[in-house]
């Protein structure tokens, strides 16, 4: 994995063989495999969360996340309208955090 990191940095195009299995969450040679957590504890966007980032893509916790701000109440504990900001700027920040 290391090595197929390497070249695909390289700026130009490169042949690859690859003889067995890659694992995308693989980190080291040594074996050790990402989990959910370490993307979310080594993101480099500190506002990007996944588990929200996830339920930003239900129609349905967007819509009771809308009704607590109409109503100005607190969601997950914090103030509805500002929680509804953040949850939907989760998919722009998503494409900075996904190169971890």
């Amino acid at each position: 994995m290391p090595d197929l990191r390497a070249a695909l940095k390289l700026p130009s195009p490169k042949p690859i063989d690859v003889n067995g299995t890659l694992y995308g969450s693989d980190l080291w040679s040594n074996g050790t495999m990402a989990t959910c957590q370490y993307y979310i504890d080594t993101s480099p966007v500190r506002s990007f969360n996944f588990t929200i980032y996830v339920l930003s893509l239900s129609a349905t916790y967007k819509g009771l996340v809308k009704a607590g701000a109409a109503a100005g109440e607190v969601f997950e504990g914090r103030n509805a309208s500002e929680y509804a900001v953040m949850l939907g700027r989760q998919n722009g920040w998503r494409g900075q955090a996904q190169n971890v």
